[in-house]
């Protein structure tokens, strides 16, 4: 069966060189970033349905980006509670100061979400994990480009955080393993290609050695841009990804943490095996 939709597709332009001529229209440096690895960038071809959706899913991605860099995140469970620890929110916001029963009454989800990332409310009023980092950001990213209407509409009455970042999560195959020796070795492997990564995808960074407690097999981290690279050694270099506890760290620093993750704090002098695997959330127009 044909349908008649029509789609927009991006290609690279040829003979243009988007570092060197720039996108001087784009008003911001993490606009052009997402423009130049959807159009600029080996392999890669941008399909969407409307010149629209191009413009939504960029604000999106800039939202989650901008927040993230003047975020105050919230503050890391400690480990020795357990494999949850202590999750927290904020009581002035949130129903009985719990995240998965949603804002309280009167307040808005964007007041709510927005509460979450206060540099000064952030780290005192709010302890979470990094799943539900990266899950409120993206959430509050969503909420500012729908507008509180339409993203009540779409989150369909649901309040737990978890189960509204499912309604649109969209895992990517693209992955592959990645040793990275403790000594500072080489990256190497098949990992997510560079060119994949988008300012404001979701990473997994996942620690394949420990097999037996989430609480360190994995750090759930967002691409927040700044990376203009397109070789793997450069990208791992450059690129800065967010996560709790961590903060803003490059790849490198990234993987060099939960590299070093370990159980009941047991030497481990071994190359430690971790997986970038890259999700995403379907763009909110979707």
């Amino acid at each position: 069966m044909f349908r008649d939709d029509p789609a927009w597709i991006y290609t690279p332009k040829s003979g243009y060189d988007y570092k060197r001529d720039g996108l001087s229209d784009v008003p911001t440096m993490i606009e052009r970033e997402i423009l130049w690895r959807y159009v600029g960038t080996a392999n890669t071809v941008a399909i969407f349905r409307t010149a629209d959706e191009l413009i939504k899913d960029i604000a999106y991605r800039v939202q989650i980006c901008q927040t993230a860099r003047s975020a105050g995140l919230p503050s890391f469970p400690d480990p020795a509670l357990g494999l949850a620890g202590i999750q927290k929110a904020n009581p002035a916001y949130w129903f009985n100061g719990e995240l998965d029963k949603g804002p309280k009454a009167g307040v808005s989800w964007y007041a709510a979400l927005s509460d979450v990332f206060h540099p000064a409310n952030g780290p005192a009023l709010y302890t979470m994990g990094c799943i539900n980092t990266a899950r409120c950001l993206h959430l509050l990213a969503a909420n500012a480009t729908l507008g509180e209407m339409e993203f009540n509409i779409r989150r369909g009455g649901e309040a737990d955080p978890e189960k509204i970042t499912k309604m649109h999560m969209n895992r990517n195959a693209a992955g592959g393993e990645v040793t990275f020796p403790k000594n500072g070795g080489q990256f190497v492997g098949n990992a997510t290609a560079v060119h994949d990564w988008l300012p404001g995808d979701w990473a997994e960074f996942d620690n394949v050695d420990i097999v037996d407690d989430p609480t360190f097999s994995v750090e759930n981290a967002i691409y927040i841009g700044g990376c203009f690279e397109q070789s793997a050694s450069n990208f791992k270099s450059n690129a800065q990804f967010i996560g709790t506890p961590m903060g803003i760290v490059s790849m490198a620093d990234m993987i060099r943490q939960v590299s070093i993750f370990l159980l009941n704090g047991a030497p481990n002098t071994s190359d430690v095996k971790i997986l970038p695997t890259r999700k995403m959330l379907r763009q909110p127009s979707l």
